[in-house]
């Protein structure tokens, strides 16, 4: 059984999360370090941006998305169950890889329609012909009615389309706006025999099957006229399984494969030559968004600390959206030396693609923790967060160290503050090598340590996502040069990366370099599969859904963001699914945690839990 939850602490659940914020911790960011290097992403929408060579993050959330190559990609669903209600709503997330204008016209998106006939079908959302516009329709039993965005879609640039249809009318919104709105009422028309799902192109033949070149995520559709306020929930929050009003959603999580699974109905598809990436919709759990206020300011505080204001706008924008992103960016070992202990955080300005405006960031001095060793200070531009490239810009904090100021060039920007620390331990050497079949013999030497709790020993089978596999207590303090080594028994077949994490007893930590051993005689894919863990925030208990092949104890383990177990149990289990409950955490302070789901001395499955 394979597993789908393999990170630590950057873990993408599929459950559905609160629209009111998670808490990233109780003390906010103190910029008093002399300098910090400050990592920001730029995300087109609308606006292009040129990078250099660096290292590309993953959304922790979002997950995967599809791409389509615009000549014979589709994802295929089938017919219709049944009759679509006389009221709903779809949705979908969608970036060009290509100029708009270049692509196949009317370039699909989701759609039930004819596979033998054009322009016949229950509904759609789509392009114009020149693809200068997104296109909602829907057939009733009054006549087929479209109507059209005013955003032009641009390439590179991540757009969310919703489709409503009340009764009343139909309308189309772009990115939480609505663009427009017309009157249509009647039944929607029964699907005929020869209608399809399809996703990424047309059922019929025509203009070679109106095929999309680019990438699309999060497609929904929900039996009810959502409101604008859930369209904008929906920017940032991923539908959970099981949801109720749900006809049919996809996520594309399953990253390898050629069947889909509809999340809620059972609407299964089949992908035809479309390629799984990491997605770079801004699907997070904490965020909020700002409808358009006419005063050209917008602020927004995030719990990790930052703050960020968006002042001096050439106009006013649709609404703007700010979110969190990721714990942490996945960078290029040139980084190394770098915390990025607060996360990324980011702003999406909504259909305004020609706006001018300053972004100011200020951060709580609740938290005076940071290290004052710090020696530079950076920017670092992307286009997008699913891109492969950074550029590095350098900037001066201002006197105070506890603000500072960019004027972007894009309305989508992502930002991350790393500390340039010295490690309290000085490290001689971290390596491994495999000894025997199966294990891999880990040792490091400390030439002194200052402060040191304890070492964490991460794994990984891909060199980005690491799970913890062992804990060992640190000396504290000492100047003479000591010893560590470990065994790890369960590593995979193949190459398993591993690094090492020092956390020291205030809480702050560091990474060492990554190095690789080949396993030969190592385990092979998981037998067991973490379903479902809600609620999530939880408050005094948690409900983890557990698939496995296996009749050996589950142990499971809550630690805290320094690495501390904080409540652990053990279940047994029988083959199947299985329903734990974890009970009793009232007392547990407000923040994040890591959950960690081990079985028969498998590598543990983390997924990143908040206590509210």
């Amino acid at each position: 059984m394979k597993s789908r939850l393999r990170q630590t602490p950057t873990i993408r659940t599929t459950q559905r999360l609160s629209t009111k914020f998670l808490k990233y911790g109780t003390a906010g960011v103190g910029l008093i370090a002399v300098c910090v290097t400050l990592f920001t992403i730029y995300g087109n929408l609308g606006v292009s941006h040129d990078t250099v060579a660096g290292g590309g993050p993953a959304n922790q959330y979002a997950g995967s998305a599809l791409k389509f190559n615009g000549t014979s990609d589709v994802v295929s669903v089938g017919k219709v169950k049944g009759q679509i209600p006389d009221k709903f709503t779809v949705m979908a997330w969608v970036k060009w890889d290509i100029d708009p204008s270049k692509g196949n016209s009317w370039a699909n998106i989701f759609s039930i329609n004819s596979n033998s006939s054009s322009d016949e079908g229950v509904f759609w959302i789509q392009h114009n012909q020149d693809n200068s516009k997104f296109e909602f329709a829907v057939e009733t039993s009054k006549s087929r009615t479209f109507i059209q965005s005013l955003t032009k879609p641009l390439k590179g640039a991540w757009y969310h389309v919703a489709g409503v249809y009340d009764g009343s009318n139909i309308s189309i919104y772009i990115n939480g706006v609505l663009e427009a709105k017309t009157a249509l009422t009647g039944t929607v028309v029964k699907p005929s025999t020869d209608d399809r799902i399809t996703i990424g192109a047309w059922a019929s033949s025509s203009d070679n099957y109106r095929r999309f070149t680019g990438v699309i995520d999060e497609v929904a559709a929900w039996d009810s006229p959502l409101a604008a306020s859930d369209i904008r929930k929906y920017l940032t929050t991923k539908v959970a399984a099981k949801e109720k009003g749900i006809i049919m959603s996809y996520n594309f999580d399953e990253a390898s494969g050629t069947e889909i699974n509809d999340i809620n109905s059972g609407y299964k598809g089949t992908i035809t030559g479309a390629k799984y990436v990491t997605s770079g919709a801004p699907v997070s759990p904490e965020f909020e968004y700002q409808v358009a206020n006419g005063k050209k300011k917008y602020t927004h505080t995030f719990t990790n600390g930052y703050t960020v204001e968006l002042t001096n706008m050439s106009q006013d924008p649709g609404g703007v959206l700010f979110y969190f992103l990721q714990s942490s960016p996945a960078l290029t070992s040139s980084y190394s030396k770098y915390n990025f202990n607060y996360g990324v955080v980011g702003f999406f300005i909504a259909n305004s693609s020609s706006i001018t405006y300053t972004a100011k960031y200020t951060y709580s001095a609740s938290n005076n923790s940071l290290a004052a060793s710090s020696t530079d200070f950076l920017v670092a531009t992307q286009p997008a967060n699913d891109a492969s490239a950074w550029t590095k810009e350098t900037i001066v904090a201002p006197a105070s160290k506890s603000a500072f100021s960019l004027v972007p060039a894009s309305q989508r920007v992502e930002t991350a503050v790393g500390e340039s620390v010295a490690m309290p331990i000085v490290l001689s050497y971290f390596r491994g090598s495999s000894t025997a079949p199966g294990t891999a013999f880990l040792e490091w030497a400390t030439a002194s340590e200052k402060n040191n709790e304890f070492f964490t020993i991460e794994r990984s089978i891909d060199g980005t996502t690491f799970d913890i596999i062992k804990e060992l207590p640190g000396a504290g303090n000492s100047t003479k040069k000591l010893f560590y080594d470990y065994t790890d028994t369960t590593p995979k077949n193949g190459i398993n990366y591993y690094r090492l994490k020092q956390t020291d007893y205030d809480g702050k930590f560091e990474y060492s370099k990554v190095f690789a051993v080949t396993i030969e005689g190592g385990k092979s894919e998981s037998t067991y599969d973490v379903q479902e863990v809600y609620p999530n925030p939880f408050i005094d208990h948690m409900t983890i859904k557990i698939a496995t092949d296996s009749e050996n104890p589950v142990d499971i383990k809550l630690l805290n963001m320094r690495g501390a177990t904080v409540k652990t149990e053990t279940f047994n289990p029988v083959t199947g699914e299985n329903t734990f409950e974890l009970t009793n955490m009232l007392g547990l302070e407000k923040g994040i945690y890591i959950l960690s789901i081990s079985q028969s001395g498998e590598q543990p499955k983390t997924i990143r839990v908040a206590k509210k």
